[in-house]
């Protein structure tokens, strides 16, 4: 288990709708590595590679895939993978949005 300082990039606070594989959901957290969500039925399989895609304040869709590490009851634990640099980008923005 990651204690908070072990962590490559801080959480921010996300409680907007999302989708996971086309299922809605609803985010908990984001960070530059990756998200937890919540609600996601039926829960994806540890190591499964899910298209997570939400929409950034303005309307701009933003799409990204991401491998299901874990859950913790209701909560799964996302890393973002293969991230494009224009979503990479998108990415950082937003989280700095966040944490303003």
């Amino acid at each position: 288990m990651l204690f908070r300082s072990q962590r490559r990039h801080s959480r921010r606070p996300f409680d907007r709708a999302v989708r996971v594989d086309g299922k809605s959901a609803l985010g908990v957290d984001l960070s530059m590595g990756g998200m937890r969500v919540t609600g996601v039925d039926p829960a994806p399989a540890a190591g499964r590679i899910v298209l997570v895609e939400f929409v950034l304040p303005g309307g701009e869709p933003l799409a990204m895939r991401a491998e299901v590490l874990r859950s913790e009851d209701d909560v799964y634990v996302l890393r973002f993978v293969r991230l494009d640099p224009g979503n990479l980008l998108k990415l950082a923005n937003f989280a700095n949005e966040l944490a303003a």
